[in-house]
């Protein structure tokens, strides 16, 4: 699986939009390929990493361990990433990713990024500001509704646009930790 270009930047454009030309090949480059078959644990609760994880293709279940139960956090598809943060700063895995089908994905790690700063400077640093907001914006969200809830003030949040308040704490958490 060799993505271009152009199928990257439709797949993820806000990663794509802090790229000149030239950047996103040296990103595309920088990373690499992981492939899994249904039923393929791609990362467990508890391991290790400093990956950022791009789906290309097929679908991933989230789950997380608790109470001696597992708790489903939901599906991660095509065009989704997770594990933002440990990229940022490598640590343990907060749930396990396995794939529900065939699945196909582009793996930064943080060393390759590392890497990446030395002739992408400038690219490097958008991306990470990128990231940044974007973790910044989902702690806020969070904060927010927690203190909404706390006070029983009524809740105009962002975890209106998901089904349920479930579904919406399972997508902070997949993007944030993995």
């Amino acid at each position: 699986m060799a993505i271009d270009v152009a199928s990257f930047k439709a797949l993820f454009p806000s990663v794509a939009d802090h790229c000149e030309p030239g950047d996103l090949e040296a990103l595309i480059a920088s990373m690499r390929e992981q492939n899994a078959s249904r039923g393929e644990v791609v990362m467990r609760e508890g391991d290790v990493t400093g990956n950022l994880f791009f789906v290309v293709d097929g679908e991933l279940s989230a789950t997380v361990n608790g109470n001696n139960n597992q708790i489903q956090m939901g599906a991660i598809k095509a065009g989704d990433t997770f594990c933002m943060a440990n990229l940022l700063e490598p640590g343990p895995a907060t749930m396990t990713v396995t794939a529900n089908s065939d699945v196909s994905l582009l793996v930064l790690s943080e060393k390759a990024f590392r890497q990446l700063e030395q002739g992408h400077l400038k690219m490097t640093g958008n991306i990470l500001r990128m990231l940044s907001n974007q973790i910044i914006e989902l702690c806020r969200s969070a904060d927010r509704l927690l203190f909404n809830r706390c006070t029983g003030i009524p809740d105009e949040s962002e975890h209106h646009k998901h089904a349920s308040l479930m579904e919406w704490a399972s997508h902070i958490y997949k993007k944030l930790h993995g």
